[in-house]
């Protein structure tokens, strides 16, 4: 760690009934951006980073 923060990759699993690759990106997508801006998320993110918009 650094005055900068700590960058990491985390891998998330998930299950879902769709055959769709984009119906399963996008349920997946809302999940991770809802435990994040959740208040009891111990994750924080860095909104200035154009992929976490």
């Amino acid at each position: 760690p650094s005055d900068k923060g700590l960058k990491v990759d985390v891998l998330l699993k998930f299950q879902f009934t769709s055959n769709s690759a984009n119906t399963i990106k996008r349920q997946a997508d809302d999940i991770l951006h809802r435990m994040l801006n959740s208040n009891e998320s111990f994750l924080k993110k860095d909104p200035s980073l154009p992929y976490l918009r």
